[in-house]
């Protein structure tokens, strides 16, 4: 058993994000040792990245997929991008694939949100014909700092 779980440290007491979830792996782990490991956790993509995707980029995807003729909602241009880009297999413990799943944009870090935003970018503009402009001009040249 293998579990993640995140919070935060208040008077050197754990506040966990998800308290249920993390009274669950506790329940399973009664009576058992355990091995625990601590880190800090890595900085997650900005809000602001978080509102240009939403509103600029799922917006102008929206749009272009509604004038090709297709009946969806945004919430559906969301998923549809997030398992285009995001996807990842579910394996089971022989090696093989039970499925595959996309996880939440709010575990993406910084850097791994800017790399889903350029691809959506760059199929956008191959397969829509959409020049989605960037938030930021530079942020190419600032991706590595």
């Amino acid at each position: 058993m293998k579990e993640s779980l995140s919070g935060s440290v208040e008077n050197r007491k754990l506040r966990f994000d998800a308290p249920h979830y993390a009274a669950h792996v506790l329940d399973e782990l009664e009576g058992k040792r355990f091995e625990m490991t601590i880190s800090v956790e890595k900085r997650k993509h900005t809000d602001p990245q978080r509102k240009y995707y939403f509103a600029v980029i799922v917006e102008m995807v929206y749009a272009a997929i509604r004038n090709l003729g297709n009946e969806v909602y945004r919430d559906d241009v969301h998923e549809f991008l997030k398992n285009k880009f995001l996807t990842k297999d579910l394996m089971g413990k022989g090696g093989e694939i039970l499925g595959i799943y996309s996880p939440s944009l709010s575990r993406l870090s910084k850097e791994a949100m800017m790399d889903y935003i350029d691809a959506i970018i760059r199929w956008s503009a191959e397969f829509l014909g959409l020049v989605i402009p960037d938030a930021d001009p530079a942020w190419r040249t600032k991706k590595g700092k």
